[in-house]
């Protein structure tokens, strides 16, 4: 298991030890001392082999809309200019972020820059009415600020 982790992620740190249990105390611990960052395991490292094929398939909800097919490469940059602007806002790693957006294909990069940045993020799809949105800010707030 540890050799595949290896040749199928990019690590910042390998690890020291690839699990560790007690289950009187009931810890477990897998990848001790590893460190990756998720957002360049689904899609940087993937620029350079897959930069031209399709990481994300948009289908409007208008039949007479055109489906949108963007490449690795075309995700790349707005990760990093989302990324860029969180941080210009003051958030930073622990950070909590609700972010409210209709289904549009710029979801995924917003995610995915709170996810490169180590914010907390939840997704709120737009299109609710005020009371509604605010009960799921509220959910969202209760269950991420664990």
């Amino acid at each position: 298991m540890g050799r595949d982790s290896r040749e199928h992620f990019l690590w910042r740190r390998l690890w020291k030890k690839v699990l560790e249990w007690d289950f009187n105390t009931a810890i477990v611990k897998w990848f001790e001392g590893a460190q990756l960052n998720i957002t360049e395991n689904c899609l940087d490292r993937h620029l350079i082999t897959r930069g031209e094929k399709t990481t994300l398939l948009f289908e409007p909800n208008d039949p007479k809309e055109t489906a949108q097919y963007i490449t690795y490469n075309e995700s790349h940059e707005p990760v990093y200019k989302f990324a860029n602007i969180l941080k210009y806002q003051g958030i930073k790693r622990g950070d909590r972020v609700c972010i409210y957006l209709p289904m549009i294909p710029e979801l995924a990069p917003s995610m995915r820059a709170c996810a490169r940045i180590g914010a907390i993020h939840s997704m709120i799809v737009a299109g609710f009415r005020a009371a509604a949105l605010s009960k799921r800010i509220s959910i969202s707030i209760k269950y991420i600020c664990k």
